[in-house]
């Protein structure tokens, strides 16, 4: 529970950085994880995350069977936020993932079955990988991936569904956002992904601390398959 506070602390730090950063709310450039955020014309309606409310639990009645603990359950953060004129739809951007560079398959397939909450139906075929050839029109990533959920419980009360999107880059952060709708706005999915999409870009340097994380990471990873010391991501 302590390591989950710690994130949403995090996120809320972050968002209060971003909004530093910006000065005025808009288009910015982060040059330390070779990334640039336009803001979409369709979503120019900036949340400011005050509290833990805006936590996201895609199934707080549910606890997965590798939980630690009562409390443990899949959950997120927004350090960013955004939403349409109407309000019938948001853009969650968590945390840029420095400490995790991959995206792995396999949980977004456990996020999906949590919200199931059923983690032996089998939802491999729910998830929509693009990768290779023109990648311009999904943020420049390497690789991306999409997927739907419907959440057992409304965030914020209001937004029953919900579209995920991961992105991977070589050498750059992992990035988890999500596309928040209302059962109005569900029939806009395709225009609201589409935005989400392109707010955010990846560039083509190759950082040399991305490089180290990259190969710090595979090296925990190739650590823990042999039987060292596991951590809880």
């Amino acid at each position: 529970m302590i390591n989950k506070q710690i994130s949403i602390i995090v996120a809320m730090l972050f968002h209060s950085m971003l909004c530093c950063a910006q000065k005025a709310y808009g288009d910015f450039i982060m040059p330390e994880y070779d990334l640039e955020f336009i803001v979409p014309d369709i979503f120019n309606k900036n949340i400011d995350i005050t509290s833990f409310e805006y936590k996201l639990s895609v199934n707080p009645d549910y606890m997965p069977n590798d939980a630690l603990s009562e409390d443990e359950r899949v959950m997120d953060m927004p350090s960013l936020l955004l939403s349409n004129d109407d309000g019938g739809a948001l853009l969650f951007y968590a945390v840029p993932d420095r400490i995790n560079p991959m995206v792995y398959k396999s949980w977004i397939m456990r996020e999906i079955q949590v919200s199931l909450g059923d983690e032996t139906v089998d939802v491999s075929d729910s998830i929509k990988v693009v990768t290779g050839g023109d990648m311009s029109a999904y943020s420049n990533a390497d690789s991306v991936f999409i997927y739907r959920l419907t959440l057992p419980e409304r965030y914020l009360g209001k937004y029953k569904y919900c579209v995920g999107v991961q992105l991977y880059k070589y050498a750059h952060p992992a990035m988890r956002m999500r596309v928040l709708m209302t059962d109005e706005s569900l029939g806009n999915s395709d225009e609201y992904v589409k935005a989400l999409l392109g707010s955010v870009r990846y560039g083509d340097a190759v950082p040399e601390s991305g490089v180290l994380r990259e190969k710090n990471w595979i090296e925990m990873r190739e650590h823990i398959a042999k039987g060292g010391s596991k951590t809880r991501r």
